[in-house]
């Protein structure tokens, strides 16, 4: 009996050793991966960087300003330019053809049954290969 029991501690042993062995070579490759994803995620960090540089200076007012002079014909705004709603009406007269029936739709009913047959046709587009 006594054998027995030195043979299960050996055994034991011999297990622990093995298991020991798994556990550490499990924990190599754990490092090894979050190594791996702390340079990525190092490069990362630097394309980001680079890339908030280039657009602060493409957002650069300066450049924008250079651009539109070159590209774009803008002047300051002229005081005539400047109104409010009481003009609107002469600067931009109300047209009378859009306020016809047929043009507004007034019903709310009107709207909802032409989003039903819309959805609905859309629907059906969709079944059909």
């Amino acid at each position: 009996m006594r054998k027995f029991g030195i043979f299960l501690l050996i055994l034991l042993g011999f297990g622990l050793i093995v298991s020991l062995y798994v556990i550490k070579t499990r924990t190599q490759t754990a490092y090894q991966e979050v190594r791996r994803i702390e340079k990525l995620i190092d490069q990362e960090r630097d394309a980001i960087t680079v890339l908030n540089a280039e657009i602060a200076h493409l957002q650069s007012p300066q450049r924008l300003g250079e651009l539109a002079q070159k590209y774009v014909d803008l002047r300051p705004t002229q005081i005539e330019q400047i109104s409010n709603l009481d003009a609107l009406d002469d600067i931009a007269p109300l047209r009378e053809d859009l306020l016809r029936e047929d043009v507004l739709l007034k019903d709310v009913s009107e709207v909802e049954s032409l989003a039903q047959t819309a959805q609905s046709s859309s629907q059906n587009q969709q079944v059909q290969p």
